[in-house]
């Protein structure tokens, strides 16, 4: 495979495999509760590399493209929520009312 795009926290790869065999490639090497399969497409939504001690988690998916397969691997980010909000202002940051309706419906046009 080739790797086509590359970021601190994604990369991006392409090849001429079949994307089932790029699946189970992946699947023998990480740690993985559950995986989600859509047409054409097998997410690995939160795993760890099987030897990794560390706290990170990853995202991959394989993309069947019919003759190659797509390689998409996220790294997630842990964020420690904020402590110290009132459940108000919880709301308030997440663009809603206690009620569960939008500050600004026009913000979703």
């Amino acid at each position: 495979m080739k790797i086509v795009s590359e970021t601190e926290s994604t990369a991006q790869a392409t090849g001429s495999v079949r994307a089932d065999d790029l699946s189970e490639y992946i699947r023998q090497r990480v740690l993985v509760n559950h995986v989600e399969m859509a047409e054409r497409r097998v997410v690995f939504p939160k795993v760890k590399l099987r030897g990794d001690r560390s706290d990170h988690s990853l995202r991959i998916e394989v993309i069947d493209r019919g003759l190659e397969a797509q390689l998409l691997v996220v790294e997630l980010v842990e964020r420690a929520p904020i402590q110290g909000l009132s459940e108000e202002e919880r709301w308030r940051r997440a663009g809603m009312k206690p009620t569960g309706e939008l500050i600004d419906p026009n913000s979703l046009e």
